[in-house]
C-alpha cells in the first residue's frame, strides 16, 4: 500500500504569493474532512489581494476549457477567497488534461511568518489530487500565473507567451496521464455531488460505492454488462446476424477482405453504400453514401488501415438517431448529423469551418485528444467537389454544407436532443430489445429512420450499429450521468464504517480477535479489519496486511461486506490517513493511566484532529475510550 509521498517543490518567490517551506504531502487516504485523496501544502502570501479578483479569474479561465462558478462578491476575507481559487484553478486544468480531481480544499487558520520584518501569512492547504504530480504541476502553474498578474493587475504579450509555453510543457510532462474519454470524467462529476466514493482500479476501471452498494465501471460498461454482448457489440457482422435473427431490422452487408472483393459486393448491394471496418466502433474508418467504384476503393483502403475486415453495406434511407438504453429505457436520443459548416450568406466555407473549430466543444475534444474533430482533410475536400463546391465558396444563409459522411461526434458530427416523448414507442421498444437481446444494461442503439414519430416498420430503417460503450453526452443533458448513478446505486452508496483507534505503540494483538469480533458485532458489522487480517462474516480473507490501512482497503470494495468495523493504529493514520470518506463512528482503544508515553499521546492528538473531520455527523459519534482511561485520552 502506498504511503505518504512527500513531493519536491521549489521555492517560487515571485511576487506577493508564493510556495515555501515544507514539501507537500501526500495521502492514500483522505484527510481533514475532504471526500478524496488528500495533500497538504504551504502557501505563503504577502499583503493583501485587491478587492475584484474578476480580472483574474477572467485571465485564469482563458487557460481551460471548463467553467467555474462565479467568484463571491464580496469575500469576508480575500486572501481566503484567492486561495479557494488557486484550487478550483488547478483542478480544472487538471481536469482540462482528463486528471479526475474533483471536491473542495481546506484552509488552515493563518499563521505568522517568522520572518519579524515582513507581513506574511502562512496557509495550509488540504487539497484532493488524482496524481501527485500533475497536482504540484499545475498548482505551481497557476501560483505562477497569478504571481505575475498580481505584480502588474494584467499580463503582457510577452509574459502571456511564457505562460503558454511553460503550460504546453506541463502538458507535454502529464501527456498520458489522464483519461482520455469524457464518459468516467462525467460519471466522477455526478458521483462527487452525489457523495458517492469513488476509487481507481488499475488504468481505465474505477469502482463506486462502498461494500454490497459498490459497483464497477469502465467508462460507460458496468459490472452488469454482458461481456459476450460486448463481444458481439465489437464485431458488426455478428450483431446485425444476431439481431437479424431476434426478427429486427438490420442492413444487408458483405464481409470483404480486398478492393475488388468491395467493389463486387457494392454492385450487388447497389449504390449508395456504406463501407466500414467489422471491428472499429466511434467512426473510425466509416464511410458513408458511397456513389462510384471509385469511391468504395478509396474508401476500402482507408478502412483497411483500422481493420482487416471491411463491411460493403446497403445504403438505409433516413436520418441517425442514438437511442441509449439504460435497465431496459430509452434515457435519451439524440438526433446526429454529419459534420459540417452552416452557411451565414456572407462568409466562406473556410471561415465558417474555423468558427465551428474555435467553439468550447472543439476546443476541449483538441486539448483532450491533440487533434481537431473536424478539418479541411482529403475527405471533406471530395464531398466539396460533389457539391460543386470550394473552401472559398460562400454558402447561402442556412445552407447546410456536410464535410464529413458519417454522423459521428467523435469525427466532428453535430447532434441535437430529441425528447423521448417525441418518438413513437415501437422505435423505443426497438432499441430496449436490442440491448435486452444482446446483454447489454446500458447501450447506445444507432437507428437509422425518417421519422421517430412514426413507427420504424411503417416508414422503413435499420439498426445500423450497437455501441456497447456509448459515449453519453452531457451538454443537453447535464443530470443524465447522476441520474445513471441512482439507478445502480442506493442511497449515496456508503456503508457504516466503524474506526477503532489503538494509540502508541499498541498492537492488534494487544488484545484476542474475539475481542474486536465482539466489538463489530455489538455494532452490527460483518466485516472485521486489523493490523493483522480482515474478516467477512467470521470467516478470514487476508492475512498479514502491510498496515491496519491495507487492511481495511481489502474489505471496503467487497460485495459481501454489509458494515465494517476497522482497526487502525495511531501510526498508519498519521501515515496514511482516513480509509473513508465518512466514519459512522470513532473510538479510542483505552490504556490505562500512565501506559503510554508523552509522545504517544501527542500523536494521538494530532491523528484525532485528522479523524474527527470525517466522522459523520461531525462531533456526535465520536465516542469515549471504550475502557477507563486517563482523562488526557478520551475524546469529547
Amino acid at each position: 500500500m502506498r504511503q505518504a509521498q512527500v513531493a519536491e517543490s521549489p521555492r517560487m518567490i515571485l511576487g506577493a504569493l508564493r510556495v515555501i517551506g515544507k514539501r507537500p504531502e501526500f495521502f492514500p487516504g483522505m484527510v481533514g474532512g475532504l471526500c478524496h485523496p488528500s495533500a497538504f501544502c504551504t502557501i505563503e502570501m504577502a499583503g493583501v489581494p485587491p478587492d475584484d479578483l474578476g480580472p483574474l479569474d477572467e485571465c485564469m479561465q482563458s487557460y481551460f476549457s471548463e467553467p467555474l462558478p462565479a467568484l463571491p462578491s464580496a469575500p469576508a476575507d480575500r486572501r481566503l477567497a484567492l486561495l479557494h481559487r488557486i484550487h478550483e484553478w488547478h483542478a480544472a486544468l487538471q481536469r482540462d488534461l482528463g486528471i479526475l480531481v474533483f471536491g473542495p480544499c481546506r484552509v488552515s487558520p493563518p499563521r505568522r511568518s517568522s520572518n519579524p520584518d515582513a507581513l506574511v501569512f502562512v496557509y495550509t492547504l488540504i487539497i484532493p489530487y488524482a496524481v501527485p504530480q500533475a497536482s504540484m504541476e499545475c498548482l505551481f502553474w497557476v501560483v505562477s500565473v497569478v504571481n505575475k498578474w498580481l505584480a502588474s493587475h494584467c499580463l503582457s504579450s510577452d509574459d502571456r507567451a511564457s505562460l503558454q509555453q511553460s503550460l504546453s510543457e506541463v502538458k507535454n510532462t502529464l501527456k498520458g496521464i489522464g483519461i482520455q474519454t469524457t464518459n468516467p470524467i462525467h460519471f466522477h462529476a455526478a458521483a462527487d455531488r452525489l457523495g458517492i466514493p469513488v476509487a481507481r482500479m488499475g488504468q481505465s476501471h474505477f469502482v463506486f460505492g462502498l461494500g454490497e452498494y459498490s459497483r464497477w465501471m469502465n467508462s460507460s460498461i458496468t459490472d452488469r454488462t454482458s461481456s459476450i454482448g460486448v463481444t458481439l457489440a465489437r464485431h458488426k457482422h455478428e450483431t446485425a446476424s444476431i439481431l437479424r435473427r431476434f426478427g429486427m431490422p438490420a442492413p444487408t452487408h458483405a464481409m470483404v477482405s480486398s478492393e475488388e472483393q468491395a467493389v463486387r459486393a457494392a454492385l450487388k448491394l447497389g449504390f449508395p453504400v456504406v463501407v466500414k471496418p467489422n471491428d472499429q466502433d466511434q467512426g473510425r474508418g466509416v464511410f458513408a453514401g458511397l456513389a462510384s467504384e471509385e469511391d468504395v476503393r478509396k474508401s476500402y483502403r482507408e478502412a483497411n488501415k483500422f481493420s482487416k475486415w471491411i463491411l460493403v453495406e446497403e445504403h438505409v434511407l433516413g436520418e441517425d438517431y442514438r437511442f441509449t438504453v439504460f435497465q431496459d429505457r430509452v434515457i435519451k436520443i439524440m438526433h446526429r448529423r454529419a459534420g459540417g459548416v452552416h452557411g451565414d450568406g456572407h462568409s466562406t466555407i473556410a471561415a465558417l469551418l474555423r468558427q465551428v473549430q474555435a467553439s468550447p466543444e472543439h476546443q476541449r475534444a483538441l486539448r483532450r485528444q491533440g487533434t481537431l474533430r473536424l478539418h479541411m482533410d482529403q475527405e471533406a475536400l471530395d464531398l466539396l467537389s460533389e457539391q460543386q463546391l470550394d473552401p472559398e465558396a460562400i454558402p447561402a444563409k442556412d445552407q447546410f454544407v456536410p464535410l464529413r459522411r458519417k454522423s459521428n461526434i467523435s469525427t466532428g458530427g453535430s447532434h441535437r436532443l430529441l425528447p423521448v416523448e417525441q418518438s413513437h414507442p415501437d422505435n423505443c421498444a426497438l432499441a430496449v430489445r436490442a440491448a435486452r437481446v444482446l446483454g447489454l444494461d446500458l447501450a447506445g442503439i444507432d437507428l437509422i429512420i425518417q421519422d421517430p414519430a412514426r413507427p420504424w416498420h411503417e416508414t422503413g430503417g435499420a439498426i445500423c450499429e450497437v455501441n456497447a460503450q456509448p459515449q453519453i453526452g452531457v451538454r443537453e443533458t447535464p443530470e443524465i450521468y447522476a441520474d445513471i448513478l441512482r439507478g445502480m446505486i442506493p442511497r449515496d452508496g456508503t456503508i457504516d464504517v466503524h474506526l477503532l483507534l489503538t494509540p502508541g505503540s499498541m498492537a492488534a494483538s494487544s488484545f484476542p480477535i474475539e475481542h474486536y469480533r465482539h466489538l463489530a458485532s455489538s455494532l452490527d458489522c460483518n466485516a472485521l479489519s486489523t493490523p493483522s487480517g480482515a474478516w467477512i462474516d467470521g470467516v478470514q480473507c487476508a492475512w498479514r496486511p502491510q498496515n491496519s490501512f491495507a487492511s481495511a482497503n481489502a474489505l471496503l470494495y467487497d460485495k459481501k461486506v454489509k458494515s465494517l468495523f476497522i482497526v487502525m493504529t495511531v501510526s498508519d493514520v498519521l501515515r496514511f490517513g482516513c480509509p473513508v470518506a465518512r466514519l459512522a463512528s470513532l473510538r479510542v482503544q483505552s490504556t490505562a493511566a500512565g501506559e503510554t508515553s508523552v509522545t504517544d499521546q501527542m500523536a494521538l492528538r494530532e491523528a484525532l484532529q485528522r479523524l474527527k473531520p470525517q466522522v459523520r455527523p461531525a462531533e456526535a459519534n465520536i465516542h469515549p475510550s471504550l475502557r477507563p482511561a486517563a482523562e488526557e485520552e478520551r475524546i469529547l
